[in-house]
């Protein structure tokens, strides 16, 4: 990824793991875009599987509330 924030090493992108909660396509300017939809496509048990993965993952890491909690942490660590 070109940019990083707090929270992309909780990322799991890979594919044999239960838990994936993302897809990262391979090659620049999503070239292999097609090829990776093409087979999310056809194993639609594994395409809910990462969506289902990715849902909890943004209620829990990303949630308004969570968002909240990273930000007065910062805060109150820098303050004197």
């Amino acid at each position: 990824m070109q940019y990083l924030q707090h929270f992309h090493h909780l990322f799991n992108s890979d594919p044999t793991s239960p838990d994936q909660n993302i897809v990262i396509t391979p090659g620049n300017n999503f070239d292999e875009l097609p090829e990776t939809m093409a087979a999310l496509l056809a194993d639609d048990a594994r395409a809910e599987q990462i969506a289902d993965n990715s849902f909890k993952f943004y209620r829990h890491w990303l949630s308004p509330a969570s968002v909240d909690c990273y930000w007065r942490r910062c805060v109150i660590f820098w303050l004197p």
